[in-house]
């Protein structure tokens, strides 16, 4: 019982995390954030964060499987809330 509710807070502060990723990325006025529509792979919300912050999309990508390890099904619902909310170019 008690693995079973610190496993739920991991994956709560997993998807805390990703949102407070989102709203940092959002809050820089001065650039847009927005999904190309060139070098995308399925939404190109990777490739969107990788032109934001000046990286390679695949280092962005890299990144996003890593830190999905181990979380069930929490990156495939941000991945699909980021594509709703964040604009085509």
């Amino acid at each position: 019982m008690w693995k079973q509710a610190a496993r739920k807070r991991d994956l709560q502060g997993r998807l805390y995390g990703w949102f407070a990723l989102l709203l940092i990325i959002m809050t820089n006025m001065n650039k847009r954030l927005t999904r190309p529509r060139n070098g995308r792979m399925i939404g190109g919300v990777c490739a969107g964060i990788g032109e934001y912050l000046g990286l390679d999309p695949t280092v962005v990508r890299i990144i996003y499987v890593l830190l999905s390890i181990g979380a069930i099904g929490t990156p495939i619902v941000i991945y699909l809330i980021l594509c709703l909310i964040i604009p085509e170019s």
